[in-house]
């Protein structure tokens, strides 16, 4: 393919990241949350990233807590980490069970440096997590009507617990 000098010129559709415009974002982020424990505090979504590439600035930024929703975001985050030789914090953020909850518990065993936790809101699933030495959250539904315990019914999330 020639070079293309354009955005006009790139035929679509195409993904177009700009790393110069990444890597200004990891800073200005780096800025906010400076004051407010870093970017340690900070768990961006893989789904907004799914590139290696910017996986591993993310990484080399410094972060190592990240949530992803999809097994194969999950996955492909946890080998741009060990190709880094970083242990990460990873949340998958829902609920997930049957075979996918299979295929991260098998995540877990390929990739034992790094933590993985799910989202339950049902005190047999949290179990079945536990006992796959998965770390959980308590999914709480904040009235958005998405997934989680309903916010009227938050006194359940101790059952869960």
């Amino acid at each position: 393919m020639p070079h293309l000098r354009t955005l006009d010129s790139l035929p679509t559709p195409l993904l177009v990241v700009r790393l110069d415009r990444v890597r200004s974002n990891l800073a200005r982020m780096a800025e906010l949350l400076a004051p407010h424990g870093g970017l340690e505090r900070w768990r961006p979504h893989v789904k907004t990233a799914k590139v290696p590439q910017v996986l591993e600035l993310l990484i080399a930024a410094g972060l190592r807590r990240f949530k992803s929703a999809t097994v194969r975001e999950a996955r492909v985050l946890l080998e741009v980490a060990d190709t880094n030789a970083v242990a990460l914090d990873l949340l998958v953020a829902y609920s997930h069970r049957g075979a996918n909850l299979a295929a991260i518990v098998e995540l877990a065993r390929r990739f034992p440096r790094h933590r993985l936790s799910l989202l339950s809101e049902d005190p047999a699933h949290a179990r079945e997590l536990a006992a796959a030495n998965l770390g959980v959250f308590i999914d709480l539904d904040p009235r958005m009507g998405r997934s989680g315990i309903a916010f009227e019914n938050r006194s359940r999330c101790a059952e869960v617990a």
